[in-house]
């Protein structure tokens, strides 16, 4: 089975993604980074159309909970990502400035 990618579509997705200040907040991070990438991801996973619920461990700081309902109720997949990053300092270039190269 060969699976088409719509490069565009991913390139802006990843583009996105990167340029939202998320770092840690105990890691000097802002307030709300993770609660605006959380946000980005909730309306995304809503806009393919997936049941999206938010899961509030901490103010401001969600896990983001989709699911697509398939033909085989039998069967999941999983995928799990960590919305926060590390810290910035000393970074040479602007980390939250997609480049492609």
């Amino acid at each position: 089975m060969q699976i088409e990618i719509d490069r565009e579509h991913l390139v802006k997705l990843l583009s996105d993604l990167v340029a939202i200040e998320s770092i840690n907040p105990s890691m000097k991070g802002a307030k709300n980074g993770e609660a605006m990438i959380g946000g980005y991801i909730f309306e995304y996973m809503k806009g393919l159309g997936m049941e999206v619920a938010r899961d509030e461990a901490l103010p401001g700081r969600a896990n983001i909970l989709g699911r697509l309902s398939g033909a085989d109720s039998r069967r999941r997949l999983l995928f799990e990502a960590h919305l926060d990053t590390m810290p910035v300092e000393g970074m040479e270039i602007d980390p939250f400035h997609p480049k492609i190269e």
